[in-house]
């Protein structure tokens, strides 16, 4: 091989190696560009730099959660990610939950976590603003953000009562259907329930969550006797774990007693003696 030769390799040997540095520079910058929200944290040269591609409010097993979904936006934090740590306050600035991205994690480039909104199973959380923080292993701050929600709006839309009637006169309520739907921006976890009508009522308990914007129907086995026939308001309320009162509604009702809805016990003892008479009478006249 002569000198010409020689240089021509040498040349298309720098030209391939620009071409794969200008490919990642590429690359690279193509990454960062198309992630609109990154933080990043520095080592020396080497930038290690992240993306959160999605924040958003979910349930899970009951409870609120809040949905972050992270993303390696660097060749750095690709090729040797580094662990992070999340950590959520609530509006009066207590941690309520505190989550973990490990280094593992980061194998096909991204990963989700979930933080939850409110301590303990069916927490409902506070309106107000909440404070999100990122931090890398060695406790470097990198990214941090308020995110403001003004609450849970539940309503009860429709609601439908079902009763029993007595011979003595009295009445009792035994189910409710209602329909409820949540106009705000977090979810409404429902715990308890409460009916009342004159001077009955029962308290009942639930396990349902609605999040913003849906609707959900519930119904729910009541017990709500020796009321007497006449009108009365259905007074209806929805409760969160820690009490708080998400919806009321009030209903007027008429407990009415006709001739034909009367459950005569007597009657009903009477027909069920005379079924075992006529079984009897039949098994015996098979002996013979």
């Amino acid at each position: 091989m002569g000198v010409k030769d020689h240089k021509e390799v040498k040349v298309k040997k720098k030209l391939k190696l620009s071409i794969v540095v200008a490919a990642i520079v590429v690359v690279s910058i193509f990454v960062m560009v198309s992630l609109p929200v990154s933080y990043c944290a520095s080592d020396n040269t080497l930038t290690w730099s992240y993306s959160l591609e999605e924040c958003k409010v979910v349930t899970e097993d009951k409870s609120s959660k809040l949905k972050l979904t992270v993303k390696c936006a660097s060749i750095e934090s690709m090729l040797f990610p580094r662990s992070l740590k999340f950590i959520l306050s609530d509006p009066e600035g207590n941690t309520v939950d505190t989550g973990y991205i490990s280094s593992d994690d980061f194998v096909d480039g991204k990963e989700t976590i979930y933080l939850d909104m409110a301590q303990g199973y069916c927490g409902q959380p506070k309106p107000g603003t909440y404070y999100l923080v990122a931090k890398t292993s060695s406790g470097k701050e990198i990214y941090n953000d308020y995110l403001t929600f003004t609450g849970a709006k539940l309503s009860i839309e429709e609601i439908r009562g079902w009763y029993k009637k007595y011979s003595d006169g009295t009445c009792a309520l035994n189910k409710i259907s209602m329909k409820v739907r949540n106009n705000g921006d977090l979810p409404a976890i429902i715990y308890r329930g409460r009916v009342r009508a004159g001077n009955e009522e029962d308290d009942f308990l639930l396990s349902e969550s609605v999040m913003p914007g849906d609707e959900l129907t519930i119904n729910e086995t009541i017990w709500l006797a020796y009321l007497e026939s006449g009108k009365y308001v259905m007074h209806t309320e929805l409760y969160s774990k820690d009490g708080q009162l998400l919806a009321s509604h009030q209903r007027n009702i008429t407990l009415k007693k006709t001739k034909e809805d009367v459950k005569t016990l007597g009657f009903e003892a009477i027909f069920a003696i005379g079924g075992l008479l006529a079984v009897a009478y039949l098994v015996l006249r098979r002996r013979r």
